[in-house]
């Protein structure tokens, strides 16, 4: 079937911010609600009933945890080296049989079935090559904070995406934006697998991100299509203390 698709999460990452208070326990272990996040977000994935196969890419000293708590019909990829997000996704490629990839970062952990079905429903609805979801508040006050420093959805003219402006490269005007990238994507696979391995380290951090491929799809003029999160606080994510707090005031609001 052309329309399967495969759900990748990338859970490999160190979670400095976090790990300096949590020291030990992986990210995606940190429990919201008494329940590791990875875990929380694989039975999203599952009731959604969009994935023919799940992928979680993890780092070499994390997979024994991450294996033991997730159930045997996850496969694990390994990132040898924290190489970046796009890195990441690459890694899950040898995992990976599906004609579509869903990528979702591992600290989402009230990310709902909802809206992995709609993120999959528009992408194969329209043929796109590529399909992010979104998210649009009020304001950055309160538990709205969370994006704050999340990359601004910047629109043409049209009112069709055009790119993702991280933060730390917002001009003042931008920062006002409060349209926000989760870091949800669906790819056509062949278009994914073909651009991964184009991506390029020539940024502050010296890694290979996932955002890349949507300016590449875009300067290619390939369709790229949103979907917007219907309550924002399913997309929050955890990176640090502060978010794990405020994660468990909401909850019994989000579940």
């Amino acid at each position: 079937m052309t329309d399967k698709i495969a759900v990748v999460i990338l859970s490999a990452g160190q979670g400095k911010r976090i790990g300096k208070v949590y020291s030990g326990v992986p990210k995606a272990l940190l429990t919201v609600g008494g329940e590791p996040m990875i875990r929380r977000m694989v039975r999203s994935v599952e009731q959604s009933g969009v994935a023919s196969e799940i992928v979680d890419v993890v780092g070499p000293t994390i997979y024994d945890a991450i294996r033991d708590a997730l159930p045997g019909s996850v496969k694990l990829a390994i990132q040898e080296q924290p190489l970046g997000t796009g890195h990441a996704l690459g890694c899950a490629r040898g995992s990976v049989r599906a004609a579509h990839v869903i990528s979702l970062y591992g600290d989402h952990p009230f990310i709902t079935p909802e809206t992995i079905k709609a993120v999959a429903a528009k992408h194969l609805k329209t043929g796109a090559t590529l399909t992010l979801a979104t998210v649009k508040v009020t304001d950055f006050e309160d538990w709205r904070s969370f994006f704050y420093d999340w990359g601004r959805i910047i629109r043409d003219a049209s009112g069709h995406f055009f790119r993702i402006t991280e933060f730390k490269d917002c001009t003042p005007e931008e920062k006002k934006i409060t349209e926000v990238n989760p870091g949800f994507y669906c790819f056509e696979s062949a278009w994914l697998w073909n651009h991964i391995d184009r991506l390029q380290n020539t940024n502050a951090q010296g890694e290979l991100y996932v955002t890349d491929l949507l300016a590449m799809a875009v300067s290619e003029g390939m369709r790229v299509e949103s979907v917007l999160v219907t309550d924002p606080r399913t997309a929050i994510a955890i990176n640090t203390p502060e978010h794990l707090e405020l994660a468990e005031k909401l909850v019994n609001e989000v579940i």
